[in-house]
């Protein structure tokens, strides 16, 4: 079952540094926004699913929330690998995860 959420895309980042992850964020409504993450980077078109909603994991999910709530979730998933060994990653990390504050309006 897919479904039908309706939101206004503000970000799409591909980052083939960030273990070839594509993020997005869009906008719901004034006070929601939705938070979109996966590794299935062929998908020109990324549908949100009630799976990627309810069961998110580390590859491929969702969720929606105010801009604080996502972007808390944004510090502790993605900015985690600001502290990677591997300069590279830690540099697209620190470079993505600004950006999709930037797009939360923080």
């Amino acid at each position: 079952m897919k479904s039908t959420i309706q939101f206004e895309t503000i970000t799409d980042i591909l980052s083939e540094e960030l273990y070839q992850t594509r993020y997005m964020i869009g906008q719901i409504d004034e006070k929601h926004y939705i938070y979109i993450w996966t590794c299935r980077t062929g998908e020109e078109v990324v549908e949100v699913s009630t799976e990627m909603l309810n069961s998110p994991a580390h590859d491929h999910g969702a969720m929606i929330g105010t801009a604080q709530e996502i972007a808390d979730h944004i510090e502790v998933c993605v900015g985690l690998h600001r502290d990677d060994p591997d300069e590279v990653t830690a540099e697209a990390a620190e470079e993505v995860v600004a950006e999709l504050r930037e797009a939360l309006g923080l």
